[in-house]
Formats: structure tokens, sequence, C-alpha cells
């Protein structure tokens, strides 16, 4: 089978991690910044996008959905440090060919399920692994890794949501689709939280979070999205299986 890695980035020229481990990925940056891009990431393959793209990472990510000339793509954050799996209550590096693999066998299962959207664990502490269950079809899957079938795939993400386009996005997989596809044995060390500038960080503040938790529980109701942010920017979402 055949995929393709593409990293959304934005005024993140140099800081970049996730070349690294896909050194075959396609990097999607503004027009304006692949000059500044290529100075530091010479060999790798662009896909500059348009400049008024930007500011909205909803709507970014819909733009390479739009113009990935594959229909089994990735998308990943310009941030990922390194990629694990768990086996036998320990944690080793996912990398290589095995990486690659593994992102091969995702996309077969996520079609033979009949589902668009597949992912990994978004944690990876072991407690968040639990060794009888491997995978999950209700858990949502992040915008840091995110694997997309795109053939017969009509769904957009959500430009009102730029922050919390990924929990929306695995919510309208499990409405229409009634599933998805998450590996809970794999996970991935991200560096976004401590990202000074560039990305998410230029639009990100507290009050803006609360507004799109408060828009996205409004779309799909408190039953589905709770969130309380004394404790977290993150929102809890439970598959709508049952009907908003």
């Amino acid at each position: 089978m055949s995929f393709k890695v593409y990293i959304p980035t934005y005024k993140r020229a140099g800081k970049m991690l996730t070349h690294k481990v896909f050194p075959e990925a396609i990097i999607v940056c503004p027009e304006s910044q692949v000059d500044d891009y290529r100075e530091y990431y010479p060999d790798m393959e662009f896909m500059p996008c348009p400049d008024s793209v930007e500011g909205n990472t909803a709507r970014k990510r819909n733009w390479i959905k739009d113009n990935a000339d594959t229909d089994y793509l990735i998308m990943v954050d310009d941030d990922i440090k390194c990629f694990y799996y768990a086996d036998n209550r320990k944690q080793y590096e996912l990398s290589g060919e095995h990486l690659r693999e593994v992102i091969e066998n995702g996309f077969i299962m996520a079609e033979d399920l009949g589902t668009v959207l597949w992912g990994i664990n978004l944690q990876t502490d072991l407690k968040f692994y639990m060794e009888y269950s491997p995978f999950s079809l209700t858990s949502v899957v992040l915008g840091p890794f995110t694997g997309h079938i795109k053939r017969g795939n009509n769904l957009r993400y959500d430009e009102r949501l730029p922050l919390k386009e990924d929990y929306d996005y695995s919510l309208q997989v499990l409405w229409k689709y009634r599933k998805l596809l998450r590996f809970n044995k794999y996970s991935y060390e991200a560096g976004h939280i401590n990202n000074e500038d560039g990305g998410c960080v230029s639009i990100r503040t507290w009050e803006r979070e609360l507004e799109q938790n408060i828009l996205l529980q409004k779309k799909w109701g408190k039953k589905i999205v709770k969130f309380d942010m004394e404790r977290s920017i993150n929102p809890i979402v439970t598959a709508p299986l049952k009907g908003i």
C-alpha cells in the first residue's frame, strides 16, 4: 500500500522535529515561508499552500485533504519527537520500517472496518495502555497524528473550531461511520505544550480555548462533550452512538 505523510507547519523553520522521523514527508507551509524552510530542510519535498489558508488549523487540514494526491494520507504535527509501542508492560521506540509497517496496517484495518480515520494513543504513559484493549473503535484520535482515507470521504474539518477541529472531526467520523480506529498499543511524544511560537501557539489563549470548548459543546451537546478548564483546556468526549 502506498501512503504519503504531510507535515502542516507555520513559522517553525529550523524548529521542526518530525522530519527526523519521516525524512520522506512533505512539508506543507505557506508560500511566503518556503524559502525559510528550504534553508533548513533542503532535501525535503514541499507542498506550498496559499498564505490565505493560514490562521485556521481546520482550514489548512481541509486544504491538505483537498490537494493531497493520494487516497491514503497521514497528517502529523511538526513537533513529534518519537513514536513508541508497548509490549509486556514496557515501552520501546517505534521507527523506520517498523513504523511504516504499522501505518500500512492501520490503513488496511481501517478500510476493512469501514471507516475513514485512524490514529494512535494520545498518551505515552503506559497506564493509558491496557493490554486487553490493543485497539478501540469509539475513542477520538487527535491532530498530532491522523491517518485519513480520502476516497469517498466528504467530511470536512469545521473551520469554526480551529483549536478543537480534531475532536470535532473524530466525532463527525463516529457519527457517520459509527466507528474509527485507534491503536492503543502505539503512541507519540510531541513537544507542542512547550512550543513558544508558531503553529497553534500563534492563536492559542485561555479565553480562546474556553470559547472553542463552549462551541464544541453546543454543537454536540453536554452529554457528549464535557470540559473543566480548571483541570485541562482539553474536553472529554463520548462517542455519539446513541444520538445527540
